[in-house]
């Protein structure tokens, strides 16, 4: 993405599927502006998630990820847990929570309000 205007994009309802989150995520690699990314309903299921999650690794721009209605399972979700870690930017995230991955879950609620925290500080 090389559009230095472009802060909200809105895919929801789209079939982004797996592919499609993939050449996101390749996107997001370099992207400096998008602040708010909503892929919902779009069929998304694990491959691509680790791949969103993988490039928000390093991504500084990002605030708010909506990935709700997708077909996430627990690895997807790990893979959320673990970009958490390292990225302190994403200080929103709109999952579906399931009662089978209620660990993973609340990881990565905690994260996300970490983060929320930390930049409320900086401010």
């Amino acid at each position: 993405m090389t559009n230095t205007g472009l802060t909200t994009m809105l895919l929801f309802v789209n079939e982004v599927g797996d592919e499609g989150s993939k050449a996101l995520a390749e996107s997001l690699k370099t992207n400096t502006t998008l602040k708010c990314l909503d892929i919902r309903n779009n069929k998304v299921g694990d491959e691509g998630c680790k791949a969103l999650a993988n490039s928000l690794k390093s991504n500084t721009s990002l605030r708010h990820l909506d990935i709700l209605d997708n077909e996430v399972s627990i690895d997807g979700k790990n893979a959320l847990v673990e970009m958490l870690m390292s990225n302190t930017t994403i200080t929103s995230m709109d999952f579906n929570v399931s009662g089978q991955d209620e660990v993973v879950d609340n990881l990565i609620r905690r994260r996300v309000k970490e983060n929320f925290l930390l930049q409320t500080e900086s401010i």
